[in-house]
């Protein structure tokens, strides 16, 4: 557990400091060119139509849009890269199944370039955490990445046309337990037995309206007694 910790908090700090790094760059030509107005006459203030009674906006306003800017556009590259990835590998006129295969193969690793691959398997039954419902598909075969990051990020990429389909984080997978599994009953060994699935959550449903009733019963009970002792507390006096 210790150096498995120890490898997330390393993930962690390289990942921050890289994008540190890009955002201080970014930020350098700014203030140079701040610095140099201001030994120079004042940072320059800009107004709505060259008019100076509306409300300017100066050039150190710049000292904080740029580094937020920089940050925001760095966070969408990498989702995008995330989820564009394999997509020139889904033109596959030219490539029989084989060659697809081991071109998609050789390309999962670029999903996570500073993480750890740790396994890769070609999957053609669901389990626990890439499965298909009544309303949702989800195909197979697809290929199971699962990396060495801060997340501990497993990949879904489908064996056929090299699209991602289904991306899962530790936390993901803890929710799936704690949230799908008990509110929608979405346990593998369920979801390929339906009859069974579905007698339970009738019998649960039932279970929860009887307990309601008494709930119901209870209470009415118990105001009526408060009710009766008020009165009769009445009648005495």
């Amino acid at each position: 557990m210790a150096p498995y910790f120890f490898a997330q908090r390393r993930d962690l700090t390289y990942v921050s400091w890289k994008k540190l790094t890009l955002i201080i760059v970014s930020v350098i030509p700014a203030l140079a060119l701040i610095l140099w107005e201001y030994f120079n006459g004042g940072v320059a203030t800009h107004y709505p139509g060259a008019d100076s009674s509306n409300l300017g906006l100066s050039n150190w306003w710049g000292l904080l849009t740029i580094p937020t800017l920089t940050w925001a556009a760095l966070s969408l590259i990498k989702r995008r890269r995330s989820a564009n990835l394999l997509d020139p590998l889904r033109i596959v006129t030219n490539l029989n199944a084989e060659e697809l295969e081991l071109k998609t193969r050789s390309a999962i690793s670029q999903l996570l370039p500073d993480s750890e691959l740790v396994k890769l398997d070609k999957i053609t039954e669901y389990d626990n955490y890439y499965y298909t419902t009544h309303n949702r598909y989800m195909p197979l075969p697809v290929f199971r990445a699962r990396f060495f990051d801060i997340e501990n990020t497993w990949y879904y990429i489908d064996a056929t046309t090299s699209k991602i389909l289904a991306r899962s984080t530790q936390t993901d997978r803890i929710k799936r337990w704690l949230y799908n599994g008990l509110h929608s009953l979405n346990f593998q060994f369920l979801l390929v037995n339906w009859p069974l699935r579905e007698a339970i959550v009738i019998f649960l449903s039932i279970t929860g309206v009887i307990f309601s009733l008494t709930s119901l019963v209870m209470a009415w009970r118990r105001l009526r007694k408060n009710k009766l002792l008020k009165t009769k507390q009445l009648t005495n006096s």
